[in-house]
């Protein structure tokens, strides 16, 4: 890889780590899509684009060997969801909604 294309990847990522954040703070902040894009001067059509990014470049940075596996929670136990990631460790509420969940795995990837 020559110097042109080792900067070009990292203005990439770059790129897609800003992108990654404003994703983020849009779900934290409890507007619509278009409330928020509106409030930060970005168009909707933009805001879906780098979100498909942002998805794609997260599917893609999967390693081979990782792999969804379905998970199940036994009926009696009442506690919480244990998730772990290096040294980051998050305890969520087991009622929490499907769409919470895989925002949360998403955003660990």
């Amino acid at each position: 890889m020559n110097m042109s294309e080792a900067i070009g990847n990292v203005k990439s990522d770059v790129r897609l780590r800003e992108w990654e954040t404003q994703i983020m703070e849009m779900q934290a902040s409890g507007l619509s899509v278009r409330k928020w894009c509106e409030v930060n001067g970005i168009k909707r059509k933009t805001f879906y684009y780098r979100l498909r990014k942002v998805r794609e470049s997260c599917l893609n940075n999967l390693e081979p060997e990782q792999k969804i596996v379905p998970l199940r929670i036994p009926e009696a136990h009442s506690g919480s969801i244990k998730l772990e990631k290096g040294d980051l460790k998050i305890s969520l509420p087991r009622d929490i909604s499907t769409d919470t969940l895989l925002a949360v795995v998403n955003a660990l990837c």
